[in-house]
């Protein structure tokens, strides 16, 4: 709903929104309407994350102001200069959501006529607000409708088609969906009559779901594992791709039967959402997926050659590693037959001397330092990685909007048998993830001040000095990690004893599995 006022002399637009959705949807259709010097803006949706507040990329802020209102948030701009109102409110969503950005240097930007199938876009899209510069091209990427002619200073366009469509990363994503351990809660669906559409049976009854799913669909099978699709009529291949890559964003698997082990469920879950994100999301549309470095730290030779034969299995597109010996010296032989096996994927690997001298965090930030990655993992020497590690921090950060992603620390290998621990809720907003998972940006490690130079607890000060600065710390799955505590040499200074507590399913030795890189 749009309404006209002035305040105090400023021509303000009053808006009431349902959904986060809605307003990226109002702000397309807004480009190129009207110029404002204000909007006060309602917005209905449960505040997913309480206490959460960004700032609008635009020139001239005269006040910003952002409080609770009823379940919602109620937002006020005011500038000292007339803007585009879709411009406005575009600068507007990643202050009433958290919104990572999608890389460095290229500027992406909306055309007026989008359609609303363009509305995921909405949330990576860099605002053109700023007066022209007139030695600057306005934008490096347009996104334009059809027939939108191209522009005449080398700017790449990008016309959103008759066939594009999205998952949404911050519609479509499981927050909220912890790992189950009792039986999984299994739903049934069928086609309606124009095969665009599931009717599912729900506890709390029918509920018809179509492309694009709504925030509300999205909670509504939050406690949903599975649709099972008749496959005497349909079955689950009959289902529309885009519903069904939306469902699989959120974590809900569609199949004919379930699997029956929990593990695999689990697994195919993963798998389901992981493969929607990386190929249907906006970033994946873009070609837009940030650079990774994965940082090791260590001074353990015995542990090479395993967590070599670890990082040369991790699959990323953009994937640099960094070896950073800790007071470990190698011969030219060593160091050559280390980086070929860390390297034998594809990723680019470096290969740094640390000095003995430094303690444990000092020097994890000389080799953060190092790192050439717009972001940065830390990997442990004595974990376990899957090959699809990167790929889940990446895209948890991409729909969490997290400073800090990591995973949940609940596959946990003792001296003699592999536990599920599922202590922490995974797939939430938390202040504690896994040491050796946590996923930061390069600017974010600087802004805070890096790693502190002490002995151990790194990792606990870096998630205390990014809540201090207001940033978040998001808590993934922890499928594709195992925590070892196989050996005697641990930083985190905790006896077995504690992990063999509150566990939910054990293994005898090493779990093997695909999903966690165990051959």
């Amino acid at each position: 709903m749009l309404v006209s006022a002035v305040v105090r002399g400023l021509r303000r637009r009053r808006l009431r929104v349902g959904t986060r959705a809605d307003l990226a949807r109002l702000a397309l259709a807004a480009l190129g309407t009207e110029q404002v010097r204000g909007v006060s803006l309602h917005l209905a949706e449960p505040v997913v994350v309480r206490g959460w507040v960004g700032q609008p990329q635009l020139p001239g802020v005269r006040a910003l102001v952002v409080r609770p209102a009823g379940n919602g948030l109620r937002v006020v701009v005011d500038l000292d200069r007339s803007l585009d109102l879709g411009v406005v409110l575009l600068a507007l969503i990643p202050v009433v959501q958290p919104v990572a950005p999608i890389g460095l240097g290229a500027r992406v930007t909306l055309a007026p006529g989008l359609p609303a199938r363009a509305a995921p876009l909405a949330s990576v899209a860099w605002v053109n607000a700023a007066d022209p510069d007139p030695h600057l091209r306005s934008a490096d990427l347009v996104i334009a409708p059809p027939g939108e002619p191209s522009a005449s200073d080398g700017t790449q366009q990008r016309q959103v088609t008759a066939d594009t469509w999205f998952v949404d990363p911050t519609v479509h994503r499981p927050i909220g969906r912890t790992l189950r351990t009792s039986p999984p809660v299994i739903a049934s669906a069928m086609l309606d009559q124009t095969g665009s559409a599931l009717v599912v049976t729900l506890p709390t009854g029918r509920r018809r779901l179509q492309a694009p799913l709504t925030s509300g669909d999205v909670r509504a099978l939050l406690d949903v594992d599975v649709l099972t699709v008749d496959a005497l009529t349909t079955g689950a291949s009959a289902v529309p791709v885009p519903l069904r890559q939306q469902l699989a964003a959120c974590g809900v698997v569609v199949t004919q039967q379930a699997p029956s082990d929990g593990l695999e469920l689990q697994w195919q879950s993963v798998q389901d959402r992981r493969n929607a994100l990386r190929t249907h999301s906006p970033q994946a549309w873009l070609d837009r997926w940030p650079s990774v470095s994965a940082v090791m730290l260590t001074h353990r030779r015995d542990h090479l050659d395993r967590i070599a034969a670890q990082l040369g299995d991790l699959e990323y597109s953009n994937l640099e590693v960094v070896v950073a010996l800790h007071g470990l010296s190698l011969s030219g032989p060593q160091q050559r037959r280390l980086t070929a096996a860390v390297g034998r994927g594809g990723a680019q690997v470096r290969l740094v001397e640390v000095g003995a001298e430094l303690v444990f965090g000092a020097a994890m930030q000389r080799a953060c330092q190092l790192a050439d990655g717009e972001l940065i993992t830390k990997i442990d020497d004595d974990d376990w990685y899957a090959p699809s590690h990167i790929w889940d921090l990446v895209t948890a950060r991409t729909y969490s909007g997290a400073q800090i992603v990591g995973k949940a620390l609940d596959w946990i290998v003792l001296q003699d048998r592999t536990v599920l621990r599922p202590v922490y809720p995974a797939e939430k907003y938390a202040l504690f993830v896994a040491g050796g998972t946590m996923l930061i940006s390069a600017a974010d490690l600087q802004q805070v001040g890096g790693w502190r130079p002490v002995p151990r607890s790194i990792d606990r000060a870096l998630l205390e000095q990014v809540r201090q600065s207001g940033g978040l710390v998001y808590r993934t799955h922890g499928l594709g990690y195992l925590y070892s505590r196989m050996g005697g040499e641990h930083t985190a200074r905790v006896a077995d004893a504690h992990f063999e507590k509150k566990v939910a399913a054990s293994w005898p030795g090493l779990l093997r599995h695909p999903a966690f890189g165990t051959r």
